[in-house]
């Protein structure tokens, strides 16, 4: 949309899936991440996170663990309540060529299956995308 590719890897619910899919972007990304996060442990995104993330926008109830582990690697840290506020903040934040990545790296906060939280991100898209035509 409008230059900006955006990625649903909503089914990266823990850090090492969110890991294998920064292995494979070589463009920068406007990151979607968030929701428990109570056990997560962060570090081994930082390498990837501080060469590859523009802006970080979370998303659910607590990420206060997830803003503290990446403060320094990202100018750019939002907090939104729904997927849908995500998309279309990551939308404004995005520059031509940059991807707008949904890989949230925790469990839905709210309980949301992984399919019912990508389902939310594509129809975002798919709307901004009408709206936009």
């Amino acid at each position: 949309v409008d230059g900006v590719m955006y990625y649903d890897d909503s089914r990266a619910e823990n850090v090492n899936a969110t890991w294998f899919t920064f292995q494979n972007i070589v463009k920068p990304v406007v990151w979607i991440a968030g929701g428990d996060d109570k056990s997560a442990d962060f570090k081994d995104l930082k390498k990837e996170v501080k060469q590859k993330v523009r802006a970080m926008v979370c998303v659910g109830i607590d990420n206060a663990k997830l803003k503290k582990a990446f403060h320094k690697d990202i100018t750019e840290i939002f907090e939104v309540e729904s997927v849908d506020e995500a998309v279309n903040l990551a939308s404004l934040l995005a520059q031509d060529d940059d991807i707008v990545l949904f890989s949230p790296a925790c469990k839905s906060a709210t309980g949301e299956s992984y399919t019912e939280r990508g389902t939310l991100f594509t129809e975002t898209v798919r709307r901004m995308e009408n709206e936009r035509h």
